[in-house]
């Protein structure tokens, strides 16, 4: 397992604690942290011994970077286990995730994704948010997969390549697209095996990621424009009427029922 954070003192204990708390350990947790200022890196070492002792392998780096893509490829370089995943800072993994990985791991597949319980703690919001395996296909034009979800083989790493560190908001996207362009093998576990919490670079950032993810988009060799830009559209105004939305105070009560048909 991989984290990367900065300045995250107010929660990256409970990432931590989900990563060592797993009923079957994981084999390495690596934290890349971007040369934090607060109480970050003192918390992330006063759990070494514990991890330590389980025997699992605990690496901990503070330096800058160059960004979250930056970051990814820092954790991924320094990996040695056979799946790697990556949990950002705030969000945890489900008690069990690494075994339910286990049971669902075989050499042969490149990208295992999942579902995820959602949390927006600022709209009062909690469901499970499933991925949709069956519009895989789509990856292109919209994030069908879950990211902290999303768990990839080291060899596909090695042979697709790594986080585009052009990319500021939809790397991960960027990344999956490329996988599936490519021809990477993806199978999907129809179970929860990440708590996300709302709030992320991505949210804050809407307008630019919603910007990043059509220009990836139209980058793609054979891609359908119209679809680029009619997906653009609508993610673009499902933005504002989510915004409108949380100014009346109706976005809680809809918030399930839209999450089922967009």
């Amino acid at each position: 397992m991989i984290t990367v954070c900065l300045n995250a003192e107010a929660y990256i204990e409970k990432t931590v604690t989900s990563v060592l708390n797993q009923t079957i350990p994981v084999y390495e947790y690596i934290l890349i942290d971007g040369k934090s200022d607060d109480q970050t890196n003192q918390i992330i070492e006063n759990y070494r011994n514990y991890f330590e002792k389980k025997g699992i392998r605990y690496i901990h780096v503070s330096e800058k970077d160059a960004g979250i893509s930056d970051a990814f490829n820092k954790g991924i370089r320094l990996s040695t286990g056979d799946v790697i995943g990556l949990i950002n800072a705030n969000d945890e993994l489900i008690s069990n995730t690494n075994d339910i990985l286990n049971s669902y791991y075989d050499s042969a597949t490149d990208v295992w994704y999942g579902n995820c319980k959602w949390i927006d703690l600022e709209n009062g919001i909690e469901y499970e948010r499933k991925a949709r395996p069956e519009r895989l296909s789509r990856i292109r034009y919209e994030m069908v997969l879950i990211h902290p979800s999303t768990f990839i083989n080291r060899a596909a790493y090695d042979h697709y390549g790594l986080y585009n560190t052009n990319y500021k908001y939809c790397m991960d996207e960027e990344l999956l697209t490329r996988f599936y362009e490519h021809g990477a093998s993806f199978k999907y576990i129809d179970q929860k095996l990440t708590i996300f919490k709302a709030g992320g670079i991505s949210d804050k950032g809407i307008k630019k990621t919603l910007e990043e993810g059509l220009k990836l988009a139209l980058d793609i060799p054979n891609s359908a424009k119209y679809k680029a830009y009619c997906s653009y559209i609508y993610k673009y105004f499902r933005y504002k009427i989510s915004s409108w939305m949380k100014r009346k105070g109706v976005y809680k009560i809809v918030k399930r029922d839209l999450e089922k048909v967009m």
